[in-house]
């Protein structure tokens, strides 16, 4: 979806699709996914924190994430596939650069683990109409209720997960091929 415009022609080749999924599936938002679940998992048993003062960092990364569903919903509705997905790789680009940025390992940065932990949900509702299948098993990993496919589309800009919520055991959603 993401390589070729709709409506256009393009040009298909397993090495490009095998390039597609291990750095972006795999390398890019499967990494993001996997991390943030993983450290929660890890050093908070599982559970999401309680934030404090957001600092400008933290609300720069806030403002993108309440801005993004908006933003592929306005491509969805042009027909412009390939930009729609395109924007959700970009972000999970830029939540990795946030995570890195904040060192959650050595910092116990509990604002940045509340804001990726609430992205990874936020995550899971809009890949769902390009991945439904991995947009369920990470909604299931989050320990969400119902399903992904149930979700409002506006729902992917907010806050989902609140303080305390418990996240399920994290496992990697895509793997290299």
């Amino acid at each position: 979806l993401r390589e070729i415009a709709f409506g256009d022609d393009g040009d298909f080749s397993e090495s490009t699709l095998r390039e597609r999924i291990n750095n972006e599936l795999v390398a890019n938002l499967g990494n993001f996914i996997y991390r943030t679940m993983s450290f929660l998992w890890k050093e908070f048993n599982g559970e999401v924190p309680e934030p404090v003062e957001l600092d400008d960092v933290d609300k720069q990364f806030k403002a993108e994430l309440e801005q993004l569903p908006s933003l592929v919903a306005e491509e969805m509705d042009s027909f412009r596939i390939d930009r729609a997905v395109k924007l959700i790789r970009d972000f999970s680009g830029k939540a990795n650069q946030y995570f890195q940025l904040k060192e959650p390992w050595s910092t116990k940065d509990k604002n940045c683990l509340y804001l990726c932990a609430n992205a990874v949900a936020s995550l899971a509702i809009l890949m769902e109409p390009f991945m439904p299948n991995a947009s369920e098993s990470l909604w299931k990993q989050l320990n969400l209720g119902g399903s992904v496919h149930e979700q409002q589309w506006e729902n992917a800009g907010t806050l989902i997960l609140k303080s305390g919520h418990v996240i399920g055991e994290p496992k990697p959603l895509f793997k290299k091929v």
